[in-house]
């Protein structure tokens, strides 16, 4: 969890400092269960709970 915690804000500042760097940030999760993609909503969540 703090590893893809760290990746969003990463990416979200990146994007910040340099807009040609894309909009949008998607989140995959690969691990012993299998591939899970995170929608816009929990990377939103994340992040208003991580900058607040």
């Amino acid at each position: 969890k703090d590893a893809i915690k760290l990746a969003i804000r990463a990416v979200n500042a990146a994007m910040r400092r340099d807009p040609g760097s894309g909009e949008g940030i998607d989140v995959v999760i690969i691990d012993e269960n299998g591939v899970k993609e995170l929608s816009r909503q929990e990377i939103t969540e994340i992040l208003k709970t991580e900058l607040s």
